[in-house]
């Protein structure tokens, strides 16, 4: 998480990042995507958090179809599925 951090933080100006808002660390931010996730999926992106590595933890950012389930068409039990349809890695 810290490297999505790092790129928000080199994109942002500093009146952005003085704002209350604002992610001040890699765990704020990762608190927040997890919030958001719900709402983000049901507009149609996913974000898909790994395990932590040797390199931190990989973050994936991708698209999906709004209203497919999460289970894809696969017929797996409901929940997330281990990466994004699409994606940007971050």
């Amino acid at each position: 998480m810290g490297g999505l951090h790092q790129r928000l933080e080199d994109l942002a100006d500093d009146q952005m990042k003085r704002r209350d808002g604002w992610p001040r660390t890699p765990g704020v931010l990762s608190a927040q995507l997890g919030r958001l996730a719900p709402n983000l999926f049901a507009a149609g992106i996913e974000v898909w958090v790994g395990k932590h590595g040797e390199k931190g933890v990989p973050v994936r950012i991708g698209s999906v179809k709004v209203g497919k389930s999460a289970s894809g068409a696969s017929g797996a039990s409901a929940g997330p599925r281990d990466e994004p349809e699409s994606e940007t890695v971050i």
